[in-house]
Parts: structure tokens; C-alpha cells; sequence
């Protein structure tokens, strides 16, 4: 019982260091209004002026994050200082991938974080590794981080709530929330695609029949899965917690299933292909400097054969999205896409606006099959390249994926 004891002592006095490192100041300490600190242009009731997205409220402030100071967090200059003294060195996302200033307090997380599908970006590299046949390293490596590490995976885009400038309101500026919501957090990033399907905007659409039930997207996507299990993967489809349909639609595999459908088709066909609707494909490429490139987008249906089979992904039908790659996507990065048709352009896709009853699901023959408007033939990619929405080299890349005889 002693020795307990004393281990239990130890952890505490530990524990106190570590709290020690992450918290400088205390409650009554936090705000500091004396003239040239940070609080003087960024704290909403203190400061003169302050430009709406950087505002900080009073509330962040003495808070357990806001008493590590402004300079814990973004470094930069404490004391009273000059504009340009007070913003030497500052770091404008400490949660950033270069910086991630998150992992002095929450190592175990981060750490975590790193290998898991949103913070190790595995997927977007293997994608060009694909392409170029070689890993993504040196000057490249470092683009890619700067360019779509920047944006993308930082564990502020989901614990850090948006500032006003998003249309929340002043007093939540600046504020960390554990959990984040799902409008907060997912809405912020999957909008313009994801949850477009979900919510039923895509026109001609409904919404997700799980939407209209009042689900969420942590009712399928496990809120531990977004820390990762420790284990790299090499795409988000193959994630350990990765959700399937007969999580709660076991009756679907059931060999004894009335539905005669599922007992012909479940093994051989996508779920989606038959219970999801028209969804948002992107045809530009969001890697470059011309904003015209995201102009080309499409809403529509195309089923192909599955570019990911395995044990997990065991159909040979599968719905496809395309995926918005091009020969010259990273020469910027002074990358050469030398092996582009090593991987399809048109790949393995989960549409998040499944309905029970849907167009393709109507009937057998004219609904879905004879009808090549469902489908990712060469007639299809051939138009596409006459329409300029996707290259030549495209129909070469997806001869894996292309259906030649429409079932």
C-alpha cells in the first residue's frame, strides 16, 4: 500500500510539471492591458480597433489555453513591443504542421494524430507516389506542406472554433472547444462536397435519409477514429474504424434476407451503386494558381469496377468520382507526373446522400442496366476530353476502371 501511495505521489507531482509548462499565467494574471502587449490590438473591450478575425475575447483569455499567454502559443515578442517587434517570429497557426505547438501539452494526441489519415495526408501522397513512381520528398516534400499542409489536418481546423469573419458570433472568437460540432468542425471542411450530398443540395437531389432522421456524421465516423490508432494507412478507405453499411444493416449480408436483390447482388455491388444519388465531381485541380480551375465541376452518376478490391472493398461494381489530377498538377512543385496512367483518375467513391429508393434502383433494365448513362465507359471519357473537362492522357489512366460492355 506504501509503495501505491508513492506512485500515486509521483504521478501527481508529474502531472503539476506538466500542467506547469503548459499554463504561465494565472486567471487574475491573463489580461494584460498595458500598452504595446497583444491584448492592446487583439482583445475584444480592450483593444481600440481590431480586425474582425483576429479578435480574442475576454472569456478565451482566462481560460486554460488563453493563460499560456499569446506568445505560448504564437511565439513572437511578450512584452511591450512594437507592432513588428511584437509580430518577429510569430506563428499565425500554432496548431500548423510545421508548428504544431498542441503537442507540448497533448503529446500522447498528437502524436497519435500524426499517423492517422488526417494528419499524416497519406492519402494525398500516395496518390502522386502513385503517379510519379517515387515517394514525395525534398523541395517537394516541402511545397506539399506548405501548400496543402497549411490547409489541410491541423488540429485547429476541429477544436478551434471559426472567428466572426465565418458568421459567428465576436464573443466565441478565438475559442477551443474539445469536441468540436459537426457544423464547426466537418461543415468546415467537407462543405462544398460532402455535406452538399448529405443536406440534399446538389439539385435534383434529396437529403441523405440518415440526415432527415437527425443523424450525424460521428453517428458513423467514430469521434476516437479522428486521433488515428497509432497505424499509418495508406488511404482514408482503409482506416481501422472505417464505417460500413452492415454496421447496422446486417440483415443486408443475411444469407436468409428476403430482399432478393441483396442476396443476388450484395457481394458483387457497392452499396451506394444502387442507394446513393447524383453527387459533386470536380474536373479542375485545386493545385496551382489559376482560381479558374475549380470552375469545372459536374453533378452526376457514374458507376464503374472497383480500382480498391480487397477484403474490405470486395465488390466488383463500384461507384466512381473523379478525381481533380491532371500531367501538369504539381510541375509548380517541379514534380513530373512521369507515370499518370499508373493510377485512374476516376476512383473508388462513398456518396454521403443515399436514399432507399433511388433512379438506378427503380427497375432492372433501362433504370440501371443497358443504360450506359450510369456508367464509366470510353464514350463517356471521350466526350469529356472534347469538352476540355478532363485530358487526353485520362483514357489510358482509367482502362482499369472503365466499363467496355454495359451490363
Amino acid at each position: 500500500m506504501g509503495r501505491f501511495r508513492g506512485l500515486l505521489l509521483v504521478a501527481a507531482i508529474l502531472g503539476l510539471v506538466g500542467l506547469a509548462s503548459c499554463t504561465k499565467r494565472s486567471p487574475t494574471e491573463a489580461l494584460d492591458p498595458g500598452e504595446g502587449t497583444c491584448e492592446t490590438c487583439h482583445v475584444i473591450g480592450v483593444a481600440a480597433s481590431y480586425q474582425p478575425q483576429m479578435g480574442v475575447s475576454q472569456e478565451f483569455v482566462t481560460s486554460v489555453h488563453g493563460r499560456r499567454g499569446c506568445t505560448g502559443c504564437h511565439a513572437g515578442q511578450a512584452g511591450p513591443a512594437t507592432k513588428e517587434q511584437a509580430h518577429r517570429g510569430v506563428i499565425r497557426d500554432p496548431s500548423g504542421r510545421g508548428a504544431n505547438v498542441c503537442a507540448s501539452c497533448h503529446g500522447r494526441v498528437a502524436a497519435l494524430y500524426e499517423q492517422s489519415a488526417h494528419g499524416s495526408q497519406q492519402g494525398f501522397l500516395r496518390a502522386i507516389e502513385r503517379r510519379t513512381g517515387s515517394p514525395v520528398a525534398g523541395n517537394a516534400r516541402a511545397m506539399f506542406e506548405e501548400a496543402c499542409g497549411a490547409c489541410h489536418a491541423s488540429c485547429g481546423k476541429c477544436h478551434v472554433r471559426p472567428s466572426a469573419g465565418a458568421g459567428v458570433s465576436a464573443g466565441r472568437m478565438h475559442s477551443i472547444t474539445g469536441e468540436p460540432s459537426v457544423e464547426e468542425g466537418c461543415f468546415r471542411c467537407h462543405g462544398e462536397r460532402t455535406i452538399r450530398e448529405f443536406t440534399g443540395q446538389v439539385p435534383g437531389t434529396q437529403p441523405d435519409v440518415h440526415y432527415e432522421r437527425g443523424m450525424t456524421c460521428f453517428d458513423c465516423h467514430p469521434r476516437g477514429g479522428f486521433h488515428g490508432s497509432g497505424r499509418l494507412d495508406s488511404t482514408r478507405y482503409h482506416v481501422a474504424d472505417l464505417p460500413r453499411c452492415t454496421n447496422c444493416h446486417p440483415e443486408a449480408l443475411s444469407e436468409t434476407t428476403t430482399n432478393v436483390y441483396h442476396r443476388l447482388m450484395v457481394r458483387k455491388v457497392q452499396c451506394q451503386v444502387c442507394h446513393a444519388q447524383r453527387y459533386r465531381n470536380c474536373y479542375g485541380c485545386h493545385v496551382g494558381t489559376k482560381t479558374s480551375q475549380l470552375a469545372l465541376s459536374e453533378d452526376d452518376f457514374r458507376i464503374g469496377k472497383n480500382p480498391v478490391k480487397d477484403d474490405r472493398h470486395p465488390w466488383d461494381w463500384v461507384v466512381l468520382r473523379h478525381a481533380p489530377v491532371n500531367p501538369t498538377s504539381y510541375s509548380e512543385w517541379g514534380v513530373n507526373l512521369g507515370n499518370f496512367a499508373g493510377a485512374p483518375t476516376w476512383t473508388y467513391a462513398s456518396p454521403h446522400n443515399i436514399q432507399k429508393k433511388t433512379p438506378q434502383n427503380s427497375g432492372c433494365y433501362g433504370p440501371c442496366h443497358l443504360n450506359p448513362a450510369l456508367y464509366l465507359t470510353r464514350d463517356y471519357l471521350q466526350q469529356k476530353v472534347s469538352q476540355g473537362a478532363m485530358v487526353s492522357e485520362e483514357v489510358q489512366a482509367n482502362e482499369s476502371v472503365v466499363v467496355e460492355r454495359v451490363p
